[in-house]
């Protein structure tokens, strides 16, 4: 999916989404060093990269959930029934997937080059938070896992409420 076919998919999991369901939840994944890959390895195989990205991400999620490519490097996965340590426990095994994938060279030679890594960020919605700031605490969690080295999850912290203050 696109960034508008998420843009679309968020709005209608945020409407439909009943109170007695756990979720839903948000997985922001960034390809790590991405930039070096291009400039080691050419934009070509910088793009056979990103579709095996693509590839992992959609034999892996299941049912309602989406997965889109959220622009650049970034991809998102909406899982509106997930909870969040569901989505804690798939935003692992999707990291492990890729850190585990080889792609094609696509030289002469066609070796199989690893060492693809990505970060990912999860957040879980809170009540009444609107899309924006729901992408946005996905966001942020993605670079607090990229500040605490890459390739690894990081969780957003739920919002203190003004009331708790």
């Amino acid at each position: 999916v696109n960034r508008k076919g998420f843009d679309l998919a968020m709005a209608a999991c945020l409407q439909q989404q009943p109170a007695t369901v756990p979720g839903p939840c948000l997985l922001m994944i960034d390809l790590d060093a991405f930039k070096r890959i291009n400039d080691s390895h050419g934009h070509p195989f910088g793009d056979r990269v990103l579709a095996t990205v693509g590839e992992i991400l959609r034999a892996n999620i299941k049912g309602k959930d989406t997965a889109a490519r959220y622009g650049g490097e970034e991809f998102a996965v909406i899982l509106p029934q997930t909870p969040r340590g569901g989505a804690l426990g798939l935003a692992e095994a999707l990291r492990a997937l890729v850190a585990a994938s080889r792609v094609k060279s696509g030289g002469t030679s066609e070796t199989m080059i690893g060492n693809i890594t990505v970060s990912i960020g999860v957040a879980d919605h809170v009540a009444g938070e609107s899309a924006a700031e729901f992408i946005l605490r996905a966001d942020r969690a993605l670079y607090a896992a990229k500040a605490q080295g890459r390739n690894r999850v990081a969780l957003a912290p739920r919002p203190t409420t003004e009331a708790g203050r």
